[in-house]
């Protein structure tokens, strides 16, 4: 017998062979499209469910804010910086707040360190070690970068984010409305080269109102106080010492409207409307 008696043996046999590769062929694609969809998917899964223990986190650490005291907001400041690096995976944040005796100044009011790092100085001033990122700042941009990747511009910065250990970080301004800036909050990655997607930025840019709200209000409680401390200085200063009142300041001392000036002599009591106005000078 030759080959060609087994012609048919041989083709079915080929044919089997082919058939059963092309199934080998079609079950390892269809196990890596399997792979990638569940890939996909836990990857989704893990998302959402970053996106709501974020969404929680800030509701939260909002309503922790609403109506603090304005004394309580620097301790929970810090506690809620602890929080959100604890929470979010990064290793170091702070928080610069410009000066309010000199308003040209930004330094670190609160900050999160890992141990073991070089300390932060008592003072960190912006402008001294980061002052291209503070020209960034005050233009009011939101800075996503890594530390390799800065522009040359930026040599300053990068020396010292090198120094600390920062392979990427995220700067988010403060402020209220039109308001001046108040500071910038800032993230920082020391681990990997961490990348800062915009959802989760958009999400912080939440929690940089929260904190920008509660420093203002902080701020004006402050400059409202040291106002009226002034005022009743001035008050009790004129209550013990000879001093000309003009009319319209009068209301201040507890006395009623009268004209010309008056004046209030050491030693001596006054009820509120019982001093007469002596006139102006060149007054008849």
């Amino acid at each position: 017998m030759t080959v060609w008696d087994y012609r048919f043996y041989i083709i079915a046999a080929i044919t089997v062979i082919l058939t059963q590769s092309l199934l080998i062929i079609l079950l390892l694609i269809h196990k890596r499209r399997r792979k990638a969809a569940e890939s996909s998917l836990r990857h989704k899964t893990e998302e959402l469910n970053e996106r709501l223990m974020l969404e929680s986190l800030l509701s939260d650490i909002s309503a922790k804010f609403v109506n603090m005291p304005a004394a309580s907001v620097e301790g929970l400041i810090q506690e809620t910086l602890h929080r959100l690096c604890e929470r979010l995976g990064v290793d170091h944040s702070a928080l610069w707040q410009f000066s309010i005796e000199e308003p040209r100044l930004i330094y670190i009011t609160h900050f999160v360190l890992p141990p073991g790092g070089p300390p932060v100085p008592e003072r960190m001033e912006a402008h001294e070690y980061f002052p291209w990122c503070l020209e960034q700042v005050k233009a009011g941009k939101v800075i996503a970068a890594s530390t390799e990747g800065m522009p040359a511009e930026a040599a300053r910065d990068q020396e010292v984010l090198r120094y600390y250990g920062i392979q990427s970080f995220l700067i988010l301004p403060l402020s209220v409305g039109g308001e001046p800036l108040i500071g910038a909050l800032s993230f920082a990655a020391m681990r990997e080269n961490r990348t800062w997607p915009e959802p989760f930025v958009k999400k912080l840019e939440t929690l940089v109102q929260v904190f920008a709200n509660a420093l203002a209000r902080k701020r004006s409680e402050q400059a409202l106080r040291e106002s009226e401390d002034r005022l009743k200085l001035a008050v009790d200063s004129a209550r013990s010492r000879p001093l000309g009142i003009l009319p319209k300041h009068w209301c201040l001392l507890g006395y009623g409207a009268g004209k010309g000036i008056v004046r209030l002599l050491p030693g001596r009591s006054h009820k509120p409307g019982t001093i007469r106005g002596i006139r102006a000078p060149g007054r008849s």
